[in-house]
């Protein structure tokens, strides 16, 4: 959920060369994903904020445990520090700005494989993913502050994935 850059790939490679054993007879899948549900689509993207929030702690190694969600995306970068050691190159010298469009670039990529929105949407999204790659099971993670808003994230996850999938 993490690495999904080369996730089609290694699934890919894992169902050509599976050879059953004694074990398993079949290939099988569990795909690890970020999903973060709530009632509507701008809840849940407020409280992925938390989730963003921690992305940006892994990678300039300033993890600081769950933080409790933004307004929006927007004021997750706006408040946003980047890492404190700007490299110097003779003249040039990188601003914040190159650096907070890193740091957006590695976000994306590491959160390629979450979904957040309210339930539809949700599921728009999972079918999308189905679409993309194979997985029997699938195991989330979820990043929210509050735990009452993670049960209840986990509580619309479970009803899509038994109504829908």
């Amino acid at each position: 959920h993490l690495a999904p850059a080369d996730m089609e790939k290694a699934i890919g490679i894992y169902l050509d060369e599976f050879t059953p054993s004694e074990v398993l007879e079949e290939p099988y899948v569990i795909l690890g994903m970020n999903a973060i549900l709530a009632d509507t689509n701008a809840e849940a993207e407020r409280l992925s904020t938390t989730h963003l929030q921690s992305l940006l702690g892994i990678i300039n190694e300033n993890q600081r445990g769950l933080l409790p969600p933004k307004e929006n995306e927007q004021a997750v970068w706006d408040d946003y520090e980047p890492a404190e050691d700007v490299p110097h190159f003779g003249p040039v010298a990188f601003d914040r700005e190159h650096f907070i469009g890193m740091d957006k670039e590695i976000v994306a990529h590491m959160g390629a494989v979450s979904l957040v929105g309210d339930p539809d949407s949700f599921a728009q999204q999972f079918e999308e993913l189905q679409g993309r790659v194979h997985f029997d099971e699938i195991m989330v993670n979820s990043f929210i502050y509050d735990l009452q808003d993670q049960i209840h994230s986990f509580e619309l996850l479970a009803q899509v994935i038994n109504e829908r999938f």
